[in-house]
């Protein structure tokens, strides 16, 4: 389960409210971006390929100008080195642990980033996050 909270401002006071139509609807773009890019990854696949790919589904939906940030990167002594998902060409390998983080922010609605850490296998990639990305709105 993954909580969205909404904090809204208004007249300088803040409180929380309602998910609007469009932070839903960016919601269910980046979580398909998500399962999209991490159904993609495998051995021996480019981590600029796999970013490409997010730019599209991201900028196909019309929000490509809200998109300004690498996929993912590894993870090991520091939390961010290679294999990165971005402009850079990299090979992805088998043992890669890598994060998957699409983002999208638009300026007076919102944003949301989906992040998972895992691991590249010979099978693709396995999450240790096992967290299903499903979204319960409640109304408050």
């Amino acid at each position: 389960m993954r909580l969205l909270r909404l904090p809204l401002r208004h007249d300088a006071h803040c409180r929380d409210g309602r998910a609007h139509p469009e932070q839903l609807d960016l919601y269910a773009l980046v979580r398909r971006t998500h399962e999209e890019c991490v159904a993609a990854i495998h051995p021996g696949v480019e981590g600029n390929d796999i970013f490409k790919l997010s730019k599209k589904i991201i900028g196909d939906a019309g929000y490509g100008d809200y998109y300004n940030h690498g996929l993912g990167h590894g993870v090991g002594i520091d939390i961010h080195e290679l294999p990165n998902f971005n402009r850079s060409k990299n090979i992805i390998e088998v043992g890669s642990v890598i994060t998957m983080e699409p983002g999208v922010y638009l300026p007076g609605v919102g944003g949301v980033r989906l992040e998972d850490y895992g691991v590249v296998t010979e099978n693709g990639y396995e999450p240790f996050t096992k967290t299903p990305h499903d979204l319960h709105v409640i109304d408050c």
